[in-house]
Formats: structure tokens, sequence, C-alpha cells
């Protein structure tokens, strides 16, 4: 199910600070009282992951998996287009104490600055909790492939029938979210030998696919070889909280350096280390993903700022003697005062 949001004039998801690049997601929740009635947990909302360009005006979408009744991707499902629901203003950097649990903002576990080389191990489960995992997945491995310090990606997809993942290269020319461009351009073989993707069904048999579920025999199959040293590898995985502690937990029984405190898990084989609770937002570095399209959106800006010919003295003379100002009329002028426009500030809500 894709979902598009609409967002106040001149507002984007990269304005409100979110990196998608960086797995950054957005809490949605019932607004109107007759919406919130037909959700178990209003409160608490449910977390998606963005998937169209942060840089998009105006706008936000999600690819969706709908569940059961109770829900909110079941109320999103069925109620008609133009309903209003909360979306979260800011990427969560805070501490539930009613789930004691950390909600703290993302960054790279890598050196900047560094030219030490790095493999990036993802791993998403289909099925989930939270949503399609991939959604997640596809935008952040399309981010660290656009870093040159990073060797290879290798994605584990766990589903349970092919059905569930070949909808990633239907109609993908029809699609402008960052997930349908990423397989598209995977499927193309942009990126060669740097991207291996892995699938494992455990309900159906298919040649070329995996047969079965996530366990240490499949983890060490997929990701530990002798290719790559274990202190170069960073992994993710996306699925739900069950999923995520076992696939940890079966890291470190591997022997590679994962932990968990307060909720949260980190370690240096971690794609990503947690923002302190007390450090701003802004001290983030941005993902290869967003600087890339911050570069590409400020080459316009910079081909208009066009070099000017050097104009000789006797050029300069012709200039000025064929200069000439057009008076402007009263009524002219009138008619352009006629036609200011005030334009409207937007006040973002608290």
């Amino acid at each position: 199910m894709r979902l598009t949001f609409e967002l106040p004039p001149g507002v984007s998801l990269n304005s409100l600070g979110f990196d998608i690049g960086l797995g950054d997601f957005v809490r949605i929740k019932p607004y109107v009282e007759e919406h919130r009635k037909l959700v178990e947990n209003p409160d608490g909302g449910r977390a998606y992951s963005p998937v169209l360009s942060p840089e998009l005006d105006g706008q936000c979408g999600f690819i969706i998996k709908p569940y059961g009744p109770g829900g909110v991707s079941s109320l999103l499902q069925n109620i008609p287009i133009g309903s209003e629901v909360l979306i979260t203003g800011n990427v969560e950097h805070v501490f539930w104490k009613e789930r004691a649990r950390g909600y703290f903002a993302n960054t790279r576990n890598m050196a900047f600055g560094s030219q030490a080389s790095y493999s990036v191990a993802l791993i998403a489960y289909g099925m989930i909790a939270y949503g399609i995992g991939i959604t997640e997945v596809a935008p952040v491995a399309l981010s660290e492939l656009k870093d040159p310090r990073v060797k290879q990606v290798r994605i584990l997809w766990a589903t349970k029938t092919w059905s569930d993942v070949d909808w990633v290269w239907a109609d993908s020319d029809e699609h402008r979210d960052l997930v349908h461009h990423f397989f598209r351009q995977q499927q193309q073989g942009a990126y060669g030998a740097r991207l291996q993707l892995t699938h494992i069904l455990s309900q159906e048999d298919r040649s070329g696919c995996m047969r079965g579920r996530v366990s240490a025999n499949v983890l060490r199959q997929v990701f530990l070889d002798d290719n790559v040293p274990r202190e170069d590898l960073r992994f993710l995985a996306v699925g739900s909280t069950a999923m995520l502690d076992f696939t940890y937990e079966t890291l470190l029984g591997l022997g590679l350096d994962t932990s968990k405190s307060n909720g949260s898990w980190s370690g240096g084989n971690l794609l990503y280390g947690k923002l302190a609770e007390n450090v701003s937002l802004s001290v983030r570095h941005p993902s290869p993903l967003l600087e890339m399209l911050r570069k590409t959106n400020a080459a316009p800006n910079q081909k208009r700022q066009c070099k000017r010919r050097m104009v000789t003295a006797k050029e300069a003379s012709n200039k000025k003697r064929h200069r000439k100002r057009r008076v402007v009329t009263a009524k002219e002028g009138s008619n352009k005062k006629r036609h200011l426009q005030d334009v409207a500030s937007f006040e973002q809500p608290g």
C-alpha cells in the first residue's frame, strides 16, 4: 500500500531534520477522535520509514503493509483520501519512561575523515509489525553505496514467499520512491560486485533463494567470510524488537561486537551508534545520500552564477550611449501595486 501525505508548503522532511539515509523514521498517530477509537494504542502510534526523497517539498510518502484491525496500518488503509493524521515533526530523540526504552537518533558508526574501508551488512525482515523492512533498508543501502569507503553492501532479505518480494521490480519505472529506484538500479547492474542481495524464504522453495529462517548458520554463510575482516563489518537489522534482539544476540554469539543497554543495541560492528540524549541533532553528520542530494540541489544555483565577460572601455562607452530607460506611467505603477502579494507565513504547531 503506497500512501502520500501532504505537508505544509515549503516544508520537507529534510527541513524538519529527517535523514532517511540514516534510517530516520516518522511516527504516525490518529488525529480525530473517530479514528482514535479504531486504534488499540492511539497515543503510541506506529513508526514508518519514508520512501520519497527527503528534499521533496510539501509531501512525504510511505509503502506500508496493512495488518489486522486495531493497528495504524489498518486505519490508514480504510480512512478516505483527505483525512488528517498526526505525523511527528522531528526525529525522535528521547527516553520514553512509559516504555522504559530510549528512542535516540542514529549516527553512522564510521570514522569521519578516515580513509578506512568498510563492508555493510543489512538484514531486512519482510513480514514484520513495523511494516515492510526493506522500505528502510533500501534507502540506507542506496546511501551507503554512495560512500566510496564502503567496499560492499550485502543484503539478506527474509520473507515468507517470493510474492512478498517481487513488487519491488513491478512497474518500477512508474514509481519515484527510493525503494523502486534502488531495485531498478540493482536489476540493471549499476552497483556491480559492490552489491550482493540474498533472499531467504521460509515457506517456499525457489531457485537462487535460501530456504528457511535466519539463524547463526545463515548469518555466518551470508556475511562472515575470510574476505572481510570482522572489525570492518557494520550490521543493521530492521524488524520487530524480537527480531532485532535475536539477530544482534546471534551476532554477539558469533564473536561480533554488539551489546544492549537501556533497550538499545550498540557496538563497534553495528552500522549506527546512538546520539547521546543530551547532544543536539544538529551535530550529526549527514548521510552520503543527503550529502549527494544537497550537492545536486546546489548545482543549478552555481550554474546561474555565470562569469561576466570583461568589458573594454570602448564597449562600456557605447553601452552608455545606447542605454535607454522607459518611463513608467502613473497607470502602470498603479497596476503594479495592485498585483503585489503578501507571502503568508506558516506557523508550525507545537
